[in-house]
């Protein structure tokens, strides 16, 4: 998920994560503080990310927070949710370092996946499904893996899922629009050959 920040939105995020971490303090059994914490120690590192700002100490915090929760037994569709969408972002992180990402985009899968089976009349679980095998796809790509095709197919019906739920939902709709030219039929897809790696 990439975003363009017009505010850097760390302060008040740093607000939150001391807020959460007190009421955790008050009540060491509170598993939706410790999933609220993944999730905001996880745009943290969003927000760390696209500032172009060492990411990875927050996604780490994030995977530890959200752990802690499901140690707790939350297996709520939120932190699937949640986790899925930041485990997308620490894997673009890994990327941009010369590290793979693969491992993170499996996890956002499984997480993603079952958010979607836990919930199925919610459309963001699916459009976060097609966003993530679009990146994906393009990521082996340019690698020149043949499984490049799979996600991108993956990815059509994803967002195609997600917009079927739910027509007005615009992150599916931008997340189409980007992929445009990824989005040719099943036929195209098969037919047109890998670019080069730059490996």
């Amino acid at each position: 998920m990439c975003f363009r920040i017009l505010r850097d939105p760390r302060p008040i995020l740093q607000d939150a994560i001391a807020d959460l971490q007190h009421a955790i303090r008050l009540n060491g059994r509170d598993d939706q503080a410790r999933m609220f914490l993944g999730d905001a120690y996880g745009h943290r590192g969003l927000a760390e990310l696209e500032l172009g700002q060492p990411a990875e100490a927050s996604f780490a915090a994030a995977e530890e927070a959200f752990a802690e929760a499901v140690r707790m037994d939350n297996k709520g569709t939120w932190l699937h949710l949640g986790r899925g969408i930041i485990r997308i972002g620490r894997g673009r992180a890994r990327a941009a370092t010369g590290g793979d990402p693969l491992a993170d985009w499996a996890g956002a899968e499984a997480d993603l996946t079952q958010a979607a089976r836990l919930f199925p009349a919610y459309a963001d679980p699916a459009a976060a499904l097609g966003r993530l095998q679009m990146e994906r796809g393009a990521y082996r790509r340019r690698r020149g893996d043949p499984g490049w095709r799979a996600d991108l197919l993956a990815a059509a019906r994803d967002l195609d899922r997600a917009l079927a739920i739910d027509l007005a939902l615009a992150e599916a709709r931008a997340a189409m629009d980007a992929g445009r030219t990824s989005r040719p039929s099943s036929t195209a897809v098969r037919q047109s050959p890998p670019r080069e790696s730059h490996q």
